[in-house]
């Protein structure tokens, strides 16, 4: 697994949000989502994890990375290794950054308590993880 950018880090107490999205095969999509994400006022980090994409996703992103190296970060995975996997991949990259706050699709961690509690978070229903003890997590 390798990172492509430094970002990150708290800014004077205010909440450090990600998004992590995993990708496989989704170049045509990948530019909507990024767009989006960047649009927003106060807008998140966004950690990439990308599986090998044969249609180019992962290049597409160290693009945007380059554009946008204070905001998006890009994990590349070997392989296709499983869409939960990537989640918590990209969970645990987010949280060695400095992140307070990590947004990601949760229905893909159902079931996967033990996962998520070897990164320490805690769960809110509407797809939001909260580092609980970010210390110890990073630690980790």
């Amino acid at each position: 697994m390798t990172e492509s950018s430094d970002v990150g880090g708290e800014q004077s107490g205010t909440p450090t949000v990600w998004v992590v999205t995993a990708t496989y095969n989704e170049s045509e999509n990948l530019s909507t989502l990024l767009e989006g994400l960047l649009g927003l006022p106060q807008g998140p980090a966004v950690c990439i994890v990308d599986d090998g994409s044969p249609d180019g996703t992962g290049d597409l992103a160290e693009e945007w990375a380059g554009r946008y190296p204070e905001r998006i970060l890009v994990v590349h995975r070997p392989g296709k290794l499983g869409y939960a996997s990537a989640h918590r991949d990209g969970m645990r990259t987010a949280l060695d950054k400095g992140a307070t706050v990590v947004v990601t699709r949760l229905e893909v961690m159902c079931g996967w308590s033990t996962p998520l509690a070897s990164l320490n978070v805690t769960t809110a229903w509407f797809e939001m993880v909260v580092p609980a003890g970010v210390e110890a997590a990073r630690a980790r």
